[in-house]
């Protein structure tokens, strides 16, 4: 049997974060070049990270909900969720993470 100390655990999550910050920022560079490709790499990757903490506070913890809120935030602006009429949706149960808007 595998045993895992808390300090391990900690470590491979912090790990498998910034592997899902630098795949989502990739990701975001392309499909928003004006947006992010222009500046450089580790301010892009920290402005992603940024947005996921900020995601989380609304209970977004699914990388694919998370791809989708961050999207939004290309989409329409980084600070789109303080839109009233938005709350709802991002503290609904039924956040569609599939939901990535059309560019």
């Amino acid at each position: 049997m595998v045993t895992f100390t808390d300090a391990q655990i900690i470590k491979l999550d912090d790990h498998l974060r910034q592997r899902f910050v630098t795949r989502l920022t990739a990701e975001l560079r392309t499909s928003y070049p004006t947006l992010l490709a222009p500046l450089p790499l580790p301010v892009a990757q920290r402005m992603v990270a940024r947005q996921i903490n900020h995601a989380e506070q609304y209970g977004i913890i699914r990388q694919t909900a998370l791809a989708t809120y961050l999207h939004y935030c290309c989409a329409i602006g980084p600070d789109f969720d303080r839109q009233k009429a938005i709350h709802p949706m991002l503290n609904a149960a039924a956040f569609n993470p599939d939901d990535v808007p059309a560019q």
